[in-house]
């Protein structure tokens, strides 16, 4: 069982992947607790709760841009 509080604002990241621009927008903040379930495993490889300094290099790129540049 995890419990664990975070709060984070990353606001106005646009990425070009292809020919299509993202705009992400990401407002965290809450208290998670329990174990992560994976609701819809053919549209989700797995679910977890990863500390800031731990996440996994295979995001997204448009939220991995904005995690690395804070």
């Amino acid at each position: 069982m995890t419990d664990r509080h975070q709060r984070d604002e990353i606001d106005n990241a646009v990425v070009r992947i292809a020919a299509f621009p993202y705009h992400v927008t990401l407002f965290v903040e809450g208290v998670a607790h329990g174990t992560p379930v994976r609701a819809e495993p053919d549209r989700c490889e797995r679910w977890a709760w990863f500390a800031r300094d731990a996440l996994p290099p295979n995001r997204f790129e448009p939220t991995r841009l904005c995690f690395d540049a804070r």
